[in-house]
């Protein structure tokens, strides 16, 4: 079972803020620049379809990928709604395996930091190089390890609300130097009338990553990176406070 089934049926609710018509637009500009006109896309580490929906809506084909069935059901269920068409895979990304050749990929809201050991991200990098057509790209967001290691928040507290109720979420971040990683704690309380509080609680490890380390990765694995940038901002240099940084490559 995914971390993730659990905290599925209160994901869309917790991020119902998260701009991603923006990170689209981002995805977009990435491609111009890039002179890449993809029609195939494949969505990675997809969840619920933040992403997927939007770039579906702007006439992508899109294949998303997760691990997560519960993710997958409600990424399904929102394009059904929407009219969209929309090509699921239940595959672990060190297993990738779509079945042909995509014009493009992205990997976004830091996800490519679950595969927190050196051997599963080189193995997913392999494996995702075969999976794109020559000249395609990869887009994805990560944890910038300087501004983690700089200031981070060891204990998060957010109130949401969803349909037929409100909740509570209680984030705690523990470091792993050695590793580089965040073990974040996730605990969500979920209130409904008339029915018992729903209490989940999950651990998500996510690796935190250096820009030359990042790039040490892509080269290693065959790939040309044509951008390291903060996220979303192409043009603006790294600073020591950006948490959030985006690589942008195509297989060499």
């Amino acid at each position: 079972m995914s971390v993730f089934d659990t905290y599925a049926a209160f994901y869309d609710a917790l991020y119902a803020g998260k701009d991603y018509a923006r990170e689209c637009d981002f995805i977009e500009a990435v491609f111009a620049r890039c002179g890449s006109r993809p029609r195939t896309l494949l969505d990675l580490a997809c969840g619920t379809g933040g992403h997927g929906i939007e770039l579906l809506r702007r006439g992508y084909q899109v294949c998303g990928v997760d691990q997560a069935p519960e993710m997958l059901a409600r990424f399904a269920e929102k394009a059904k709604t929407a009219g969209l068409p929309v090509e699921l895979l239940e595959q672990d990304l060190r297993a990738l395996n779509p079945g042909r050749r995509f014009d493009a990929a992205c990997c976004m809201f830091d996800a490519i930091g679950y595969l927190t050991e050196n051997r599963d991200l080189l193995t997913t990098l392999h494996r995702l190089r075969g999976s794109l057509e020559p000249g395609g790209v990869f887009i994805c967001d990560f944890w910038h390890a300087t501004a983690l290691l700089r200031a981070h928040e060891t204990t998060r507290v957010r109130e949401f609300s969803f349909p037929g109720g409100q909740g509570l979420r209680i984030s705690t971040t523990t470091l792993d130097p050695s590793r580089q990683v965040g073990n974040v704690t996730f605990r969500v309380v979920a209130f409904r009338d008339g029915e018992p509080p729903t209490d989940i609680r999950e651990v998500h490890p996510v690796r935190y990553f250096l820009p030359q380390e990042m790039r040490l990765f892509f080269d290693a694995a065959g790939w040309s990176v044509l951008h390291l940038c903060p996220a979303f901002e192409l043009d603006r240099p790294i600073g020591m406070d950006d948490w959030h940084l985006v690589a942008v490559a195509t297989p060499g």
